[in-house]
């Protein structure tokens, strides 16, 4: 009996690792995927997204008063504007490369599998967004920031 449960177990053990050896395999072949088909930032529309129109002045003043900051994106100076596509409850936007620069306009593009996306277009180039997409297997509010490169 003890032999027999012995037996039961390691085969478990086997098909756990089995599935988890696939599972770490599938994700990572999903992650090099995305990782070649990620867009890389240019000063023009963002790569792989096609600009669909001229871009629009940006009108709207940031605020550093909202009256629902949780509707609202903030920015890496501490000032609030609306978020982008619809989103309700946006990430803050984090900035990697170089100082803030100000939201000079918008543009519409549209991406391969995302659809049509607003951005914001800043005063150095880069490009910023709030969409909605899955982490974790669970969809929630990313907020993406392109910065220009000198290729």
């Amino acid at each position: 009996m003890i032999r027999l449960l012995g037996i039961a177990g390691l085969s478990v053990t086997v098909l756990v690792a089995a599935a988890y050896w696939t599972r770490t395999a599938e994700n990572k072949t999903t992650f090099e995927t995305a990782s070649a088909a990620a867009p890389r930032p240019s000063t023009g529309a963002p790569e792989n997204g096609t600009k669909i129109g001229e871009a629009v002045p940006f009108t709207t003043r940031p605020t550093t008063e909202p009256g629902d900051p949780g509707s609202m994106l903030r920015l890496p100076d501490g000032s609030y504007v609306p978020p982008l596509n619809g989103i309700q409850q946006p990430q803050p936007m984090i900035w990697k490369h170089g100082s803030f620069t100000a939201i000079v306009a918008t543009e519409r593009t549209s991406w391969q599998g995302l659809g049509e996306l607003d951005w914001y277009v800043h005063q150095d180039g880069a490009r910023s967004t709030t969409l909605m997409t899955g982490v974790d297997g669970v969809r929630q509010p990313v907020t993406i920031v392109l910065h220009t490169t000198s290729d």
